[in-house]
């Protein structure tokens, strides 16, 4: 009776000792926690568009500064024609400031000759890009022109919408503009101001989806 009470016993014991050796062994070739590489960063998706040499040209890798604006413009759209002396304000108070600003032409039918001339007759900022591939266009969440966007050092979309309240809508517009979206942001930006990313509705000139 002795023998046999204690076979099982035995064998509970034996399976207490085989269960620890696995654990062991799954310890050893398991790193602790804290020794663990950390999660990779997202990383930013690539864009770019094209300047006036023809060369491919990312406005986003390495960027240093404050932010770099995107501005989407379009040749043929009135609303953003009559942005002009809004956007060069814009870019003579800010630039000198840390801010790089870079005019995006996205429609893929136009030439760089018809960019180059219309840059000039408007006197829009020199840093001109075409973005025939809609790269910058679905980095930036844009959908018409006129329409900003504001990177961080690093890629982060800070900001993409309209630059100020002046149209409402379509055939809705005031003499003058009463909520400065994108000159206020790049002000508080320049006060060294914690900012939250954020977004509204920009009013202009749709621009072609690409699927």
């Amino acid at each position: 009776m002795k023998s046999g009470s204690s076979r099982p016993t035995i064998l509970l014991l034996s399976g207490l000792l085989l269960a620890g050796a696995i654990v062991g062994l799954i310890r050893l070739r398991t790193p602790a926690a804290s020794s663990m590489p950390p999660a990779a960063a997202e990383t930013p998706v690539p864009a770019w568009g094209y300047d006036q040499e023809g060369r491919q040209v990312d406005p986003l890798a390495g960027m240093e500064g404050l932010a770099v604006v995107l501005l989407f413009v379009g040749i043929e759209c009135p609303i953003s024609n009559g942005y002009a002396p809004v956007i060069r304000r814009l870019h003579e108070e800010y630039a000198m400031k840390g801010v790089v600003f870079w005019v995006v032409y996205p429609e893929a039918s136009t030439s760089m000759e018809a960019i180059i001339k219309h840059r000039t007759e408007f006197q829009l900022p020199p840093q001109v890009l075409h973005d025939p591939e809609y790269s910058l266009v679905a980095r930036s969440q844009a959908s018409v022109t006129p329409e900003a966007a504001v990177f961080l050092p690093g890629g982060r979309l800070l900001y993409h919408g309209r630059i100020d309240n002046r149209h409402a809508g379509f055939g809705s517009s005031r003499l003058e503009a009463t909520q400065h979206d994108l000159r206020d942001l790049l002000q508080r930006m320049v006060k060294g101001e914690t900012i939250t990313p954020t977004s509204t509705r920009a009013v202009g000139c749709y621009i072609p989806r690409v699927s």
